[in-house]
């Protein structure tokens, strides 16, 4: 990861126009400036974009709250950075509501294609923070502890436990991939152990089901032949059965003939009734018919006179419904007359109601008009109170202005008391805790020289420890020695014993050392040469185990002395805590002390000023000036709310001089409304005593009474046609009789003919079906026989079927086992290949899970790699301390019960070689050794393809070391800038800043916040 540009917006000391840091224009830069201006700010900005973490109080989950700008509610980072060849952009923000409730969280992670950005951001922060980590292949705490050396944390990975330090290590060398083997291989082992299972029991499952087999096939033939049996039977059966079948279908045959001769029969009996029904009603049509044609002419004049008086009646009909249509108009003209007149009338009253309205309202208008020169004296009274009142107010408000000072300065002047109180108070305090510390002092300071000598007798015994520890390596070392020695000398005889065999086996005469004739005198030669050889080795074998064995009892008895100091320290657990704890009570009881007489004094001062009220005489000599201007500036408050209460009738006058204007212009319109009125009213009077506004409908209504004087309607003459029309009703009936019965007479007398020849042959049909029915009923009787042999075979029939039925069935269960057995053949082949196959794979699994676990590959991984950390924090260290320093770093450390165990262990030597605790050193020389360890980190993890972390980042540290500390450092890291692409330096030393051509100068504005220059690019 190689940054781009960085931009802050309200993060930190950093407000809302600071301009992009370019991180291109440099490879190594010094980033320099006060303390507190804003420089760790920048690389707290690049750690909280990409991971969302940096500096944060101890109690904070997340830094958030922390980094944002105080008085604002917003900030954002956004960085640009390179990746193997790619460039990503993290653009992380934070918000936090008005009310400080709650707060929004927002991360965007994006790729360039190129042209333009590309989003990479997935649904929540969470899950983009994923695909950051992923992206980068590294987390925040790897980070921190390899190439960001964070301003006060150089010592991160020196002060971390062993096994935390092989986790960072394990990060920087990309083990935890094989975590995610193992868990994969874990995973695979366990699915492999079930398969197995499974299959184990499926395969006892289909083995007992296969027990049955050779029984299920023994039943099989016998039911086969049980079914051709019955089958036999039952093609008996059904061959009856057909014959039974066949002679009741010829007897339902005739049964059904019989059915319908019947039916017919009694077709023929309706027939016959309706043959005499229609006779009947034929002899009283033609009887009818003969009395008609006799009264013909009678008839016949009936008819012509009913015409005659049908057509008189039409036409007097038609003038009585002209003659209404014209009354019934006549009539309404009547009552529009009467209406017309009644409405002019009413008009006439309505208006003279409305005319003695407008007079009254126009006298009213004219008394109220009366008011004006009232109000208009009123209102001029008002405006003079106002201009009074303009001037009252002021005055009040400059009175007002003195009385709210006085009243400040009453509660300042109070404050002010109490404050000295307070501070009496609280000097009295420290008055006493002093004297209690004056009284402990000489205590403690015996106590601290007895810890004192305590904390001596440790360091003593923890020198004779570092002693013992340092035999018991070097006791250690040797034993190593012996035993690879031992095992050299035992694969030596291994190898003497492995050619006196071949020897012995040799049938060649050439000797297979020298190449000469291998005669049996030489061949003895030969094996007494290869005895003398394995001689000396086992005794030189012997030689070497008693010296390792004295080497072992020496290293028994050093671990023993170790663990005797060790518990001797132990007792003395603490003792260097308490004195540090002790030294900081004397010296904060020597303060107090020292601070005492001064604390009296001030006390007794501050006494006097409250007693004789001589504080803050500044305040008290301003009230007493304002109280003297506040009499001088006397008011009458009884003339104020007289002249408030006068000028508050301004508006009362002027709505009643609205009003009046109001009043003035409806008396004007009510004149002109009342002449007008008059007008109407003597033109309404006029028209209804001359009667000439009815005019018009007068004329209408003579025309229609002179209409009806011509339509010459006779009523009289119109009831007289209607009755003698009623009494002629019958004729057009009678009429329309006669004509049809004389038109269908003769079909009528045909018809009677017809139907007796008709009832002759159905009488004939009728005998000849009677004899048919009786004889074919002679045939039927024996049916009711045969269906009952029909029943009695039908149950013998069913009882064959359902025997072949229960049978093949069976059969069929039978066929069903003996395919499922086949099946089951099939598959237990399949599941004994399946149970090989898991039983490979849990073995297979097994290993992996060991070779990926942590004691497999990643040990073996982080065993290859601590000689090269060793090597490079060395190399370093060199030049750092010149050679006074090293560094070793253990796997290994024997545990107390026996045996070994896993660990990361810094050892560091110092000039003498003598190795020593990591806390006993100085902090110039600490700050070296977590230096060069922590560069070592760094460039293992510039180096790791998985990580692709290729910048350093040095966050100060450089305070502890003198000029030549200094300029070693800075030659280091010369040294090893072509390792990183970016190397960047944080100080606030003028002589660092000075060793870096390229620096970056931050500083901090109290208003616009913190801002940078980058000089010499």
């Amino acid at each position: 990861m190689i940054p781009v540009s960085l931009k802050l917006h309200n993060f930190l000391s950093y407000g809302t126009h600071t301009e992009p840091l370019d991180f291109e224009q440099f490879h190594v830069a010094c980033l320099s400036g006060g303390n507190g201006q804003g420089k760790s700010a920048l690389l707290d900005a690049i750690t909280w974009a990409i991971w969302g973490e940096a500096r944060k109080s101890t109690d904070a989950r997340k830094p958030d709250e922390d980094l944002l700008r105080i008085g604002t509610r917003d900030m954002k980072v956004e960085l640009v950075f390179d990746l193997e060849g790619g460039r990503y952009r993290v653009v992380r923000s934070f918000q936090r509501s008005a009310s400080g409730k709650t707060s929004k969280p927002g991360l965007e992670f994006q790729a360039w294609d190129g042209t333009d950005f590309q989003p990479l951001t997935a649904g929540s922060v969470k899950d983009t923070q994923v695909v950051i980590t992923d992206t980068l292949g590294l987390d925040y705490e790897t980070f921190i502890n390899s190439a960001f050396l964070l301003q006060g944390r150089s010592d991160e990975f020196t002060k971390k436990k062993s096994g935390e330090r092989k986790e960072i290590l394990g990060r920087i060398l990309g083990l935890n991939r094989f975590e995610k083997y193992a868990a994969v291989a874990r995973s695979r082992l366990s699915e492999a152990t079930e398969r197995g299972k499974r299959a184990d029991v499926e395969i006892e499952r289909l083995t007992g089901a296969l027990e049955d087999e050779g029984r299920w096939k023994e039943e099989r033939t016998t039911l086969e032949a049980v079914i051709a049996n019955q089958k036999k039977k039952q093609a008996d059966a059904d061959a009856e059965g057909k014959r039974l079948t066949e002679r009741l279908a010829e007897l339902d045959s005739l049964a059904q003939t019989v059915d319908g001769q019947q039916a017919r029969l009694a077709r023929l009996a309706e027939r016959k009734q309706e043959l005499d029904r229609e006779r009947t009603e034929l002899a009283r049509r033609i009887e009818q018919a003969g009395t008609l044609i006799a009264q013909r002419e009678s008839i016949e004049r009936d008819y012509e006179r009913w015409n005659a008086l049908d057509k008189e009646y039409r036409d007097l009909s038609q003038k009585a419904d002209l003659w209404r249509g014209v009354e019934k108009q006549l009539n309404e003209k009547k009552l529009d007359l009467e209406r017309q007149r009644l409405d002019s009338e009413k008009r006439l009253g309505r208006l003279d109601v409305e005319l003695q309205a407008d007079r009254k309202a126009h006298a009213e208008a004219e008394r109220r008009l009366l008011e004006r020169p009232i109000a208009e004296r009123g209102l001029g009274a008002a405006r003079a109170a106002e201009r009074e009142l303009e001037a009252l107010r002021a005055r009040r408000a400059e009175r007002q202005t003195f009385e709210e000072r006085i009243t400040a300065l009453d509660k300042q002047l109070a404050s002010e008391r109490g404050s000295l109180q307070a501070s009496i108070r609280s000097l009295q305090e420290q008055i006493k805790s002093a004297s209690v510390h004056a009284e402990a002092l000489p205590g403690l300071k015996q106590q601290e020289a007895d810890l004192r000598e305590r904390v001596a007798a440790v360091k003593a015994v923890e020198t004779e420890q570092a002693e013992v520890r340092e035999q018991g390596s070097g006791v250690k070392a040797e034993i190593e020695g012996l035993e690879r020695e031992i095992e050299r000398l035992r694969r030596e005889v291994r190898a003497v014993d492995e050619k006196a065999e071949r020897l012995r086996g040799l049938e060649t005469e050439a000797c297979p050392t020298c190449g000469t004739a291998l005669t049996p005198e030489h061949r003895r030669t030969v094996e007494q040469t290869y005895a003398d050889e394995r001689a000396a080795l086992t005794a030189e074998i012997a030689r070497v185990e008693g010296e390792m064995q004295q080497r072992q009892e020496t290293r028994s008895e050093l671990l023993r002395r170790f663990a005797d100091l060790k518990a001797r320290i132990d007792q003395q657990n603490g003792v260097a805590d308490t004195l540090t704890t002790v030294q900081g009570r004397i010296a904060t009881a020597e303060e107090a002390v020292a601070d005492l007489a001064e604390r009296r004094t001030r006390a007794d001062d501050l006494d006097r000023q409250l007693r004789d009220d001589a504080f803050r005489p500044d305040l008290r000599a301003e009230k007493t000036d304002l109280e003297e201007k506040l009499r001088e500036l006397p008011f009458d408050a009884e003339r104020f709310e007289q002249v408030q209460a006068e000028a508050a009738q301004r508006a009362r006058h002027e709505a009643t001089l609205r009003d009046l204007d109001e009043v003035q212009g409806r008396r004007d319109t009510l004149a002109q409304k009342i002449e007008a009125g008059e007008r109407e009213v003597a033109a309404l009077r006029e028209q209804l005593a001359s009667g000439s506004a009815f005019a018009p409908i007068r004329q209408q209504i003579d025309a229609l009474q002179q209409q009806l004087t011509t339509l010459g309607y006779d009523a009289a003459r119109h009831d007289a046609v209607r009755r003698d029309l009623d009494a002629l009703a019958e004729v057009p009936d009678r009429r329309s009789a006669l004509l049809n019965a004389r038109d269908r007479l003769t079909d009528w007398t045909a018809r009677r003919t017809q139907i007796a020849e008709e009832v002759a042959r159905n009488e004939e049909d009728a005998g000849a079906l009677r004899t048919a029915i009786e004889a074919a009923q002679e045939g039927l009787a024996a049916r009711a026989d045969l269906a009952e042999q029909q029943r009695t075979h039908a149950e013998r029939r069913a009882g064959l079927a359902a025997r072949l039925s229960e049978a093949q069935a069976t059969l069929g269960g039978i066929h069903e086992r003996l395919e499922r057995a086949a099946r089951d053949r099939e598959a237990l082949k399949s599941v004994r290949a399946e149970a090989r196959e898991a039983k490979k794979e849990r073995t297979l699994y097994r290993h992996l899970r060991d070779a990926f676990g942590k004691n497999g590959i990643p040990a073996l991984i982080i065993e290859e790699t601590l000689p090269e950390i060793e090597d490079r924090a060395n190399g370093l260290l060199e030049r750092l301390s010149k050679g006074r320093t090293r560094v070793t770093l253990e796997t290994l450390k024997d545990k107390k019960t026996g045996g070994t165990k896993e660990t990361l262990d810094i050892k560091i030597t110092d000039a003498g070689g003598v190795p020593r605790p990591y806390e006993t050193f100085s902090g110039g020389e600490a700050f070296r050794v977590n230096f060069a360890l922590r560069i070592a980190l760094a460039q293992l993890l510039a180096e790791r393809s998985g990580v692709r972390i290729r910048t350093l980042v040095v966050d100060e540290g450089f305070g502890t070391q003198d000029k030549q500390g200094i300029e070693r450092l800075v030659e280091a890291i010369q040294t090893i800038r072509e390792d990183f692409d970016k190397i960047l330096v944080i100080t606030h030393l003028n002589e660092l800043k000075e060793a870096f051509p390229v620096r970056i100068e931050v500083k901090k504005d109290p208003v616009q916040g913190s801002g940078y220059d980058v000089i010499g690019v």
